[in-house]
């Protein structure tokens, strides 16, 4: 029974694994439906950025930057600058699955300056203690 304890460790560690692919590949295909769905609600399409310049698709994904940071999430609650960036890597991967170079990056890897200012504000809000968000949904119903 004991040598059979390092075959059921490996077998473990290989279930483990192979779950964690499947799990990672849901929320890469969330966050792109995500994105997509984004584009709808703006009357676009993905096919809409198409043969655009880099710059009118950053400032796409800009917007898309400041509609996350606003808390308009898979599940509708704001989220950390971090998570957005999964989300912004996420929306890049279907740019360059059409040949087109991600936006949310400038031409030596880091994220574009419209972006980065839109992150750099979300990180300083993350420091505040006891934030509350300025205008809730709770607030917008009560009138």
């Amino acid at each position: 029974m004991i040598a059979l304890a390092p075959l059921v460790c490996a077998l473990k560690s290989v279930r483990s694994s192979h779950h964690s692919v499947e799990k990672n590949q849901r929320t890469l295909d969330s966050r792109q439906k995500h994105f997509v769905a984004w584009l709808g609600s703006i009357h676009m399409t993905i096919e809409d950025l198409d043969g655009r310049q880099l710059t009118t698709n950053n400032v796409v994904l800009a917007c898309y930057t400041l509609h996350l940071c606003s808390g308009n999430t898979i599940l509708c609650r704001a989220i950390l600058s971090g998570t957005i960036m999964q989300y912004l890597s996420a929306a890049g991967q279907l740019y360059t699955s059409r040949g087109i170079r991600s936006p949310a990056l400038d031409i030596r890897g880091r994220y574009a300056s419209t972006i980065t200012v839109i992150l750099n504000e979300c990180k300083r809000w993350e420091t505040v203690k006891d934030r509350r968000e300025p205008l809730t949904w709770d607030m917008v119903a009560y009138q």
